[in-house]
Parts: structure tokens; sequence; C-alpha cells
């Protein structure tokens, strides 16, 4: 995760304050016994000091939630990892048939737009395509979005019925 920008002003901001205090101390050494610049100098080092301590205090809390982020989506990276091994175990043993030439899970009857099986069990809203479990996994990207194929089919089967079955309702 990348600092924000309104944090790294304050650390330069700590760090500025905490090198011209060092510095002023350094060149005027008798600048601490000097007691009208004291409650001055006492100020500055509070101010230095509580800039620090605030950055710090910001800068761990972004550590730690980087760093939960992280094992959350390692967690759900390897969910997701056996969910898909799992998927293609299920789909890795679906084989035509060399005798007939279907296949051996029953076809849904809707053809795959990649490859042409006859098993097609997702549609693709955004691309408008028609795909198999396997095909799926080579077309899929983020800005995908998915509807079963039988839903795809049905929809556009029931807009041409609709009014058919509407005339039958009326008796015309």
């Amino acid at each position: 995760m990348k600092e924000p920008s309104w944090l790294r002003f304050v650390a330069l901001g700590a760090l500025v304050l905490a090198v011209t205090l060092c510095a002023s101390i350094a060149i005027y050494p008798g600048l601490i016994e000097m007691p009208l610049l004291l409650p001055v100098l006492v100020a500055w080092t509070l101010a230095t000091v509580g800039l620090f301590m605030f950055w710090a205090l910001i800068r761990g809390m972004l550590w730690i939630a980087e760093r939960s982020g992280r094992a959350q989506a390692a967690i759900t990276f390897d969910v997701l990892a056996d969910l898909v091994s799992k998927i293609q175990m299920l789909t890795a043993t679906v084989a035509e048939v060399p005798a007939n030439g279907s296949w051996e899970n029953p076809p849904t009857g809707i053809a795959c737009d990649t490859c042409g099986r006859p098993k097609a069990m997702l549609h693709c809203e955004r691309h408008d395509k028609t795909l198999c479990f396997p095909c799926t996994g080579k077309h899929d990207a983020e800005d995908c979005a998915y509807i079963a194929a039988d839903r795809h089919v049905q929809g556009l089967q029931l807009r041409g019925r609709a009014p058919k079955m509407i005339g039958k309702l009326l008796g015309i």
C-alpha cells in the first residue's frame, strides 16, 4: 500500500523540525541556558516529537492493515485455487464417446460459441458469448458477468412466446 502524501508531509515536517532543532543547539550551545528561549525550545521539541509520534502511529496502523489484507488475500486465493482445481477435476472427466459422437454427460442443447460443444453452461453478458466450463477458464476476465446459459436462452424464447400465450389466455 502506498503511503498517503499527507503522511509523507508530516514525516518531512518532523524531520525538518528535528534537524533545525539539533542544528540550532549545535551552532549556539548556550541557547539552552537562555531563560527567555527555554519555553520556545520546549515547545519546539514537543512539536517535533509529537509529529514524529503521530507519523509512527499512523504508519504502524497502515502497516498492520496491509499485512492483514495480504493474509486475507492469501486465504481467499487458496480457497479459490482449491475451488478451481475441483471444477477442473470435474470437467476434465468429460470426454467424447467415440461410438456415437455424443458426450458422456447429458448435453444442455446449447452450443458453446468457442468450441462448439453442446454443453454450454454459462453466458457472458459483457461479451455476449455462451461458454462451456473449459472455455470459460480461457475467456474469464475481471469485467465479465456470467448468467446461466439456459436462463439466457429461455429469456430469448420467453420474449417470443409471451404474446402468443397472452393471446391464448384472452381467446384470440
